[in-house]
């Protein structure tokens, strides 16, 4: 080994140890600084330059930054309205939290969860609404003869006698038309009647019964994107006679009124031809968070049982709905109107005239509360998600405050804001997979309040048209 050699192997092996030991001097220097300069009484110099003293200021990694006397005093009553929501949300979210940690929503998701195959039944449990307190089953298949077709059938026995069946069809003959077929009974037992106009009295409520039953068939033809064109014919028979408890807590009709509605006691029939527009640019059913829906329509009822004349009704509804604030958060807007045109308004049976029935209600009141030839409602719905199951767009509860503003009228100097009613409340939505499941909701208005668990929704009604059994689409 020569002596360059030698020293070349002298050089690696003292090189590292030199590099070694000013590492091992310079960390034993930074551990001898004073403790006043560790624990901030002091600042100092360092390689990277002045560091100040690490107070509070410096240090201190806020949640919420501080705000001053002026700021607090500003946000103090948005802070003490906001209050009950938060503590009712809080405990809310943490209850459902709680129940779903403990397996207590299995049944549920296999009661509204996704079905196993295409056909499945659901139990049906509404109350609040003009049926009262009844069960019932939804029955669906979702490939009836071939993919894409879809069946269902509705029953509702409520305590009180009323019934309700609606048998609908939905074939899709290929991806731009579609037929529908429709056909149902519902008796109401315990009908409300206050009299006619918007300025009617809480203390004139009356009952009747009311029975309506119906069949027709439908088309559908996609026009442009999102565009679709609807015509149908229904045939649809109603009758009206006294409450089944003429001794019950309320009243009946023929008690209160000495003049009785026209059509009361007796039975209409006739033959409904609607052409419908609608305009959907929502990508959801139950929780669209952008978009909107806009449908018109115009039908025709042609008396052929009875001495009612024949009429038009007009019917124009727009919804929209805005992302707000953060994620999942939604107001949703709706305004809706409808008239009937007839040469004698006086000679159609009462029963055919517009009133505020689910789709075209006024939460926070009782159905059938008001009835004339003209409805014009404005509503609002701000919604949030309380609890979903996995994430936003599946099983969940949402929480929601609405305000409605409308009234029914006869000739179009009614509309005014003396005739105006106003009404308010909150619920619980619950969404499935497959859409919007039900409501539980209560509103409340100057005549009091009004609580509802129902399995349909006043808004994006126009999707499941008479699939969802709706009286109101076979009345006029």
């Amino acid at each position: 080994m020569t002596t360059t050699d030698k020293m070349l192997i002298l050089t690696l092996l003292i090189f590292p140890a030199i590099i070694l030991s000013t590492l091992m001097m310079l960390s034993s220097s930074s551990l001898a600084e004073p403790v006043a300069e560790r624990d901030g009484s002091e600042s100092r110099e360092t390689y990277w330059g002045h560091l100040p003293p690490p107070v509070d200021s410096t240090m201190a990694v806020y949640r919420k930054p501080p705000r001053s006397v002026g700021e607090e005093l500003v946000r103090l009553p948005w802070r003490v309205v906001g209050l009950p929501f938060k503590v009712s949300s809080g405990l809310l979210r943490h209850g459902i939290i709680y129940a779903d940690e403990h397996g207590s929503f299995k049944q549920l998701r296999r009661l509204i969860g996704p079905m196993t195959g295409p056909f499945g039944i659901k139990f049906r449990l509404v109350a609040g609404g003009v049926g009262g307190l009844g069960f019932g089953l939804d029955t669906r298949h979702h490939a009836l003869f071939d993919p894409g077709n879809e069946m269902r059938l509705l029953s509702k026995f409520s305590l009180n006698g009323s019934t309700a069946v609606a048998l609908g069809l939905h074939l899709n003959s290929r991806e731009s038309r579609s037929y529908l077929f429709s056909a149902g009974y519902n008796l109401l037992t315990a009908a409300h009647y206050y009299g006619r106009g918007a300025t009617t009295v809480a203390e004139d409520e009356s009952t009747y019964t009311r029975e309506l039953a119906w069949c027709g068939v439908g088309v559908n033809q996609t026009i442009l994107p999102r565009l679709t064109c609807g015509v149908s014919a229904y045939y649809s028979s109603a009758a009206t006679r006294g409450p089944r408890n003429p001794g019950g807590d309320d009243p009946a009709l023929a008690d209160v009124f000495a003049i009785t509605p026209t059509g009361y006691g007796e039975r209409t029939g006739g033959l409904i031809s609607r052409l419908v527009l609608v305009h959907d640019t929502t990508y959801d059913d139950g929780r669209p968070a952008s978009g909107g829906m806009r449908s018109l329509g115009l039908s025709h009822f042609h008396e052929t049982v009875g001495q009612g004349d024949d009429f038009i009704t007009i019917l124009a509804d727009v919804e929209q709905y805005y992302p707000v604030v953060k994620s999942g958060q939604t107001l949703a807007l709706r305004g809706f109107y409808q008239w009937i045109v007839a040469a004698d308004v006086d000679s159609i049976p009462f029963q055919r005239l517009l009133t505020n029935e689910t789709p075209y209600a006024l939460r926070g009141y009782r159905d059938f509360r008001w009835r004339d030839r003209g409805l014009a409602v404005l509503s609002a719905e701000y919604r949030w998600p309380l609890w979903a199951s996995t994430h936003a767009d599946k099983l969940g509860l949402d929480l929601y405050l609405f305000s409605e503003h409308g009234q029914v009228f006869a000739h179009w100097d009614e509309i005014n804001s003396g005739n105006l009613t106003h009404s308010y409340g909150g619920g619980l939505r619950l969404i499935g997979n497959g859409g919007f499941a039900g409501r539980l909701e209560i509103g409340r208005s100057g005549e009091g309040a009004v609580w509802r668990l129902q399995l349909n929704q006043t808004f994006q009604s126009a999707k499941g048209g008479v699939l969802n059994g709706f009286s109101q689409a076979v009345l006029r």
